[in-house]
Parts: C-alpha cells; structure tokens; sequence
C-alpha cells in the first residue's frame, strides 16, 4: 500500500503534483483537481464503463482498490505500538450505516465534523465521508437483511399478537407503529415490524390496510389472533376490518376456540385507565388545587432566574432534586409528576415564594396535594405495570396481571373513600366509576392467561 499519500492503495494508480493540487490517473493519463480519494475512486469506475482498451485495467484496479481500500490504526497500549489493519471502503461503509441506525443519526454523515475528523485520523488524512445516497442504499441492505431474518423467525411461530399506534410528529406527518408479540420455547419476543409514514386520513379503512400490508410482508397475515389498540374509533373500526381482510377467505372457522378463527381485539389497559384518571382531574374539587399548581409551575419552570435561584436553595439545604416537573396531556401520569415534585420541594418553593413576594398555595392547598398523591400513586404504579417492558419488568408485563391489578385498584380507592380525612370524595367516585364501567367485562382471553399464570394459583378468583 502506497502510504505516502496517506495510506490508500487507490494511489498507487495516481500520481499527484502537490504545486498544480492535480492528481493524474497513470491508466489514462487524466487529470483531476485536488487529492481526494474518493474522487480517484469514482474516475476508475467511470473507466471501468468506457469502451476502449483500458476499460480492463481500470476495473481490475478498482477490484484492487475496494478489495483494501482505507488503512484503520489502533493503538496498542501495553506495547506502545500502532497497529494497523486493512478495511475495505464497502465494510466501512457498513460500519457508519450502522452508526445511522443505532445513534438515529442523519443519512447525510458529511455534516458530521466530528465523524469525519475521527476518520481523518483512523483511517486517512484525505478520507471524505460517503454521500446520503450509499449510506441510504446500505442501510436498505441491512432492513431487507432483517425482514428476511424476522421472517424466517416468525415462521417458527404458531401464534403472534400485534399492538399498534398512530403518533403525529411536529411536522404534522403521522406515522403507525406494528410490534409482533410471541412466545418461543417458553420465552416472550416483541419484534417492531415497521414504524412508517400513513398518509391521507387515519380513517379505520386506511389503518387495517396498512397493518395487512406489513403482515404480509412478514408472512404473518395469518397467525395474528389478537389486536391491542387505544380505544379510538378509527382503530376499533380497523380491527374489525382487518378481521374480514385476512380471514375473508377462509371456508371455514375451527371449532377449537383458542385456534385463529377470528382476531381478537383488546384496548390497551394503561390508556384506559390514563382515560379514566382524566375525566377524573376535571372534577371541581381538583380543578381548583391544580390550577393552583399549574401557575406556580409555569412561573418556575419558565424563568432562568427562578431556576436559578431555587437550585441555589436546594443546595443550601442539600437536596439533590431541584428540576421541576410540567404537565403534560399527552404523557402518562404527568400531573402525578408535577404535584410529587412540587410537593417534595414544598420547603424550598416557601422560601422562594416567601423573598420574591409571590403567592404560593396555602398550607391546606398542601395538604390537598399530599391526598392528591396518595390517590394517584397506585394509578401510576398500575400503569407503569400494565405498559412495561418485557426486558426491564419481566414479572409484571402480560395480559393475566389485568385483572387482578385494576381488582386491587377499585379496593385501595374505596378504601380511601372510607377515611374521613378524604377531601376528594367525588374525585374518588369518579375514578371508582370510571373503572367499574370500562373493566366491569374483560375478554376471555384475560380470565384465560391469568389463570395460566403461575403467579394466581393460590389467589381466589372468585371475586371478579
């Protein structure tokens, strides 16, 4: 390898005049501005489609030159030596294609100064980093690598469920997530089958084509059984429609309940009970202490000086926590997140309030927030359980702890209801109710799974 000009083998088919800034290709005498490698690189391919007598040797020396393209330097620190190792042009190309799709970062890497500083120094003095157009068609090699390998997997699999959801970015684009749910040799898999753009209205037709779509795509069209959605309409109606596209041509159902026949379609637990802690909040009784909240929040989570300042009394008093919490409508459990930590730093936002002149809430306002929490808590940790992940909470996620988890639920509230401390009956009844009517019948396929699970085998299940 030619390493006077930085380590590439292309330049042992170029020559370059560091006066001019020209390099001259030694097959066909041309001559191109600048020391670039990539662009020597593009002129032997270009040769290699020229009819005339050095179309040959052009493209054995672009072989040549993909086949050790760029020199990748490490150090080694116990000998203190640099050790080199050759990295053809189309492996690194699969490297950084892979740095796209792990860090999310931008198919255009050119803007990466700092990546290509890097590569400057690892690799060659004269290395440019490739276009959007070859990290893009590298990284279409890699997703139709993995369509083919979650293919192959899925077809091992007798039975998939599928949850989906509809997002709207803040450019207004809405996009429609899939995951395939299965069990394999006693162990749970979640695969996200597509992420992807869904144009024109969300309307229930749209939404179960493109779910059919993407199963197809998969071979899977035929083994999902159960749909878990949000209780909007347009997915309601999707699920129903999905149903008759993938089953519509079946001659008949099998007898066997538990066999695909029909999907099964099941609304989220976590959004149904975030529904219910809504309409729940717009009770008069809590109206009045959040409003309360709110303002205090929005003067301390907007102003610098006030975040400031709050942060050097946290200090003072040597609390860790000084970030305060905003609500947020969309984001699960996030007026728990706002009062909790409002409350936690209820000393400190006195003193604040105290200096600056500013009204706070009340010390009954404070003890409101206090049963605020104690109500909402339980609500949090539910949903936490119902929505986790099966890596992070392996022994709380599934279907079987439905039941059994809005049962205790309904139990912890009516007995807050019973207290005579509690200054929030109507609140209280309302999620009471608000329970009571969307969990009062659950599908069968709950009953079913918690009474598989191992964990309910001692538990009385008579009381649902």
């Amino acid at each position: 390898i030619n390493a006077e000009y930085g380590g590439s083998r292309v330049w042992n088919y170029f020559d370059y005049n560091q006066e001019s800034n020209k390099s001259t290709c030694k097959i066909c005498s041309t001559t191109r501005e600048g020391k670039n490698t990539r662009n020597n690189l593009a002129h032997l391919e270009i040769g290699t489609r020229t009819l005339d007598m050095n179309q040959h040797i052009h493209k054995a020396a672009l072989e040549d030159c993909k086949s050790t393209l760029v020199v990748k330097k490490r150090r080694n620190s116990k000998h203190n030596s640099t050790v080199t190792k050759t990295l053809s042009e189309e492996k690194l190309n699969q490297l950084l294609a892979l740095y796209v799709i792990y860090g999310s970062h931008s198919l255009d890497l050119r803007f990466d100064k700092g990546l290509g500083l890097l590569l400057n120094y690892l690799v060659d003095q004269s290395y440019s980093l490739p276009s959007p157009y070859i990290i893009t068609k590298e990284v279409n090699n890699f997703y139709k690598l993995f369509v083919t390998y979650v293919t192959q997997t899925l077809n091992t699999v007798t039975k998939i469920a599928i949850t989906t959801d509809i997002w709207t970015s803040f450019a207004a684009k809405g996009y429609i997530g899939l995951n395939a749910h299965f069990s394999k040799d006693f162990e749970q898999y979640t695969i996200l089958l597509g992420c992807e753009r869904i144009e024109g209205s969300h309307t229930g037709t749209r939404i179960s084509e493109v779910i059919e779509s993407k199963l197809k795509q998969f071979d899977v069209n035929k083994k999902c059984w159960v749909t878990v959605t949000d209780s909007a309409s347009n997915m309601i109606k999707a699920c129903k429609l999905l149903d008759n596209l993938l089953y519509s041509d079946e001659e008949e159902h099998p007898e066997d309940y538990w066999n695909i026949s029909t999907i099964k379609s099941i609304k989220c637990s976590a959004h149904q009970i975030q529904l219910v802690i809504r309409k729940a909040l717009s009770v008069p009784e809590v109206k009045e202490v959040l409003q309360a909240c709110r303002s205090l929040v929005n003067h301390l989570s907007r102003s610098p000086l006030a975040n400031d300042e709050l942060r050097t009394l946290c200090q003072e008093k040597k609390i860790t926590i000084s970030t305060i919490y905003t609500e947020c409508t969309t984001r699960w459990n996030s007026t728990l997140l706002m009062i909790g930590r409002l409350y936690d730093l209820r000393d400190v936002i006195q003193v604040y309030c105290e200096n600056k002149g500013i009204d706070t809430l009340t010390i009954s306002q404070w003890t409101q927030l206090k049963m605020l929490i104690q109500i909402l808590n339980p609500l949090a940790i539910v949903t936490k359980t119902l929505s986790g992940e099966l890596e992070a909470e392996p022994n709380q996620h599934g279907v079987s702890s439905i039941n059994s988890s809005i049962w205790c639920l309904l139990q912890d509230l009516k007995h807050l209801r019973s207290q005579s401390i509690n200054t929030f009956p109507n609140f209280i009844d309302t999620l009471i109710t608000g329970l009571d009517e969307r969990f009062s019948v659950l599908d069968d396929i709950v009953y079913a799974a918690q009474l598989l699970d191992p964990r309910y085998l001692s538990i009385n299940l008579s009381h649902r």
